[in-house]
């Protein structure tokens, strides 16, 4: 069974261990290795950041990634969404599939969001087929965008929730 909880303190290490995995950073398009420093700030600031709502994806009470919401934009009624798995997770399983169930329907629940949108690496074949399973629809391919610069082809996917 899938949950989500808010990110907290307790999730923190996996979540570390996660963003530096070179696979995960790859696929990701992370740019760089984030100190504990680093990732230690970016929570403090996440805390208080009311365009980022962030959760812990549990399957069996196992923290097994985490999903997100970024550049909340209330008037809009559109954010940008995000998920990640760990590499130790179970494949196949409907993970990410059930995270983004539950996140639609936390959504749907408060009522603030109507469009959500995501910006995957081309390459990326296995998030634009979860993507597409739950009910996302490619908007456009491009170079580059503002938050991924120089990581070659991107597609953009949405959905109207």
């Amino acid at each position: 069974m899938v949950v989500l909880d808010k990110l907290s303190d307790n999730h923190l290490m996996n979540t570390f261990r996660w963003i530096n995995d070179p696979h995960l950073s790859k696929m990701f398009l992370f740019k760089r290795q984030v100190t504990w420093e680093d990732h230690i700030r970016w929570y403090q600031k996440y805390l208080k950041d009311e365009s980022q709502e962030v959760y812990a994806i549990s399957y069996n009470s196992d923290h097994v990634g985490n999903i997100g919401l970024k550049e909340i934009d209330v008037l809009d009624r559109s954010a940008e969404t995000w998920i990640y798995l760990g590499q130790d997770v179970p494949k196949r399983k409907g993970i990410g599939y059930g995270a983004y169930l539950e996140l639609f329907r936390l959504i749907r629940s408060e009522g603030c969001i109507d469009k959500l949108c995501c910006h995957i690496a081309l390459f990326n074949q296995a998030s634009i087929s979860l993507y597409k399973k739950v009910g996302f629809e490619n908007v456009s391919q491009i170079e580059e965008t503002k938050h991924h610069v120089g990581n070659g082809e991107i597609v953009k996917m949405e959905i109207m929730l």
